[in-house]
């Protein structure tokens, strides 16, 4: 049983990364057809003053880098160029929920689950040992139940990208 939910495990992330990957290239090509459209359309506001000629152009050329950001947020984390807050060394949350090193980290969500070390091992943070939680049998490094996904538990990075940009 545990080989058969790790084969699905690995099948989730491989498919979160796809589509990830397939979000930022449809967006992008769809950002850039109305960019296109924009400018290609410039002939016809000749008469209109720079500002009225121009302007929805330059409205949706800022529409495109708002709009790409939450999705190359996603792609970055599935590349490991950006982290989530959790056993790794640019963002460490070892054995706590969420803390101030988290803030920059791309987690969408503030963390509610703490990323303890795994049972008969330390932190994957060079350097540093971590002891086991007290009492936890089994350890994960999860961050938030899907329930916990809400505007009210998001991140520093979730509010920027996610609600701002988006």
């Amino acid at each position: 049983m545990g080989l058969l939910s790790t084969a699905g495990a690995a099948a989730t992330n491989a498919q979160r990364t796809l589509g990830h990957n397939i979000g930022l290239a449809l967006t992008g090509t769809l950002m850039l057809l109305v960019n296109y459209f924009m400018y290609s359309t410039l002939e016809m506001r000749s008469w209109m003053t720079t500002g009225k000629k121009y302007g929805p152009l330059m409205l949706t050329g800022a529409a495109f880098f708002l709009v790409l950001a939450d999705p190359l947020r996603h792609v970055l984390g599935d590349q490991g160029v950006w982290q989530w807050c959790g056993n790794n060394a640019q963002f460490p949350r070892i054995n706590e929920t969420w803390g101030d090193q988290c803030l920059w980290s791309s987690t969408e969500y503030k963390c509610t689950v703490p990323c303890c070390v795994p049972e008969g091992g330390p932190g994957t943070v060079p350097g540093k040992e971590y002891p086991q939680l007290p009492g936890v049998t089994t350890c994960e490094c999860g961050c938030v139940p899907s329930d916990g996904e809400t505007m009210a538990n998001l991140s520093t990075v979730g509010w920027l990208l996610t609600f701002g940009c988006t």
